[in-house]
């Protein structure tokens, strides 16, 4: 198991999640929000952002776990090469108050994200929007992908103690 897509809503741990599942196993970190915002809040055009998603996963010869899915631009590049794709189900009810803890948080220190970009109230308020609405449209792709045929597992974990004890059994596994 040496390449591992972590996905789920805004605000579910998954970036967390990600960087201790890579640390852990000792993969390569690739970020997605990294590849693709650029400064000012601009998103990469789709096929710098492929590209540069395919280098990243290139240059991680050891193996990597790819924090995000931006479906429709990343999902088959990194499904073609996957192992394990671990969907973090986290219920809405724990989602926004974590989420919105955060924003505050980032707003309040001007948090820098991807190189120059700083979270504003309003980009706050967008983001906890995106993840109300799209939580429906994710549970139904998730749903897909599991009943397609493809060649790499899906854990799906509904409480962040489900997924630590999967990272806590696999890092076991690994060491020995």
């Amino acid at each position: 198991m040496k390449r591992i897509n972590i996905v789920g809503g805004t605000g579910s741990g998954k970036s967390y999640f990600s960087k201790r599942v890579a640390e852990r196993l000792n993969l390569d970190y690739i970020e997605l929000d990294a590849l693709y915002w650029q400064p000012n809040w601009q998103s990469s055009p789709p096929e710098e952002f492929k590209q540069r998603l395919r280098s990243a996963l290139d240059e991680a010869t050891d193996g990597w776990v790819v924090d995000g899915s931006y479906s429709k631009l990343a999902s088959a590049i990194v499904h073609e090469r996957l192992d394990v794709l671990v969907y973090l189900k986290i219920p809405l009810y724990m989602v926004i108050p974590r989420l919105l803890a955060r924003e505050v948080k980032r707003v309040v220190t001007r948090e820098k994200l991807w190189g120059t970009n700083i979270t504003s109230v309003s980009s706050g308020v967008k983001l906890s929007r995106f993840a109300i609405l799209s939580h429906k449209r994710r549970e139904q792709r998730i749903k897909r992908i599991v009943r397609d045929d493809y060649s790499f597992t899906v854990k799906v974990f509904t409480s962040h103690r489900q997924a630590n004890k999967w990272l806590a059994d696999v890092g076991a596994i690994t060491s020995n």
